[in-house]
């Protein structure tokens, strides 16, 4: 779904004025060929994703709370790097269950890219 479309179908349901708030993890992993030795890439992010209606537009508000990313030869990529799968997830969470990462994150950030989640939260 487009963000066009998300925007038109918030605005039907909630009230003038009405905040939603989604808290989203997401978490890339990618191998750069193009370096003269490949270059493995890693990111992850937790946001904040704030969304008011404006009666015929929407007004949106998103805040990285913490991000880590890693580039490394892939010769020197960490054993933890392995269990990551390549490409791109989204994933929701609960305010609670965000929260937790959040603590976790900036105890130990290498901890953000493994986080394990159920495929039936993915958003994308």
């Amino acid at each position: 779904m487009d963000s066009l479309t998300e925007r038109r179908i918030f605005n039907k349901y909630a009230k003038k004025g009405e905040i939603s708030r989604e808290y989203i993890f997401s978490c890339s992993k990618m191998i750069d060929n193009d370096e003269a030795e490949p270059l493995l890439v890693l990111f992850a992010c937790l946001t904040k994703r704030f969304k008011q209606n404006l009666g015929e537009t929407t007004r949106e508000k998103v805040i990285a709370i913490e991000s880590v990313m890693l580039e490394t030869p892939v010769s020197k990529m960490p054993p933890y790097a392995d269990d990551i799968p390549e490409g791109s997830i989204f994933v929701q969470l609960s305010k609670e269950e965000f929260e937790r990462l959040v603590n976790i994150a900036k105890e130990d950030p290498k901890t953000s890219y493994l986080y394990t989640y159920r495929l039936d939260e993915t958003i994308t």
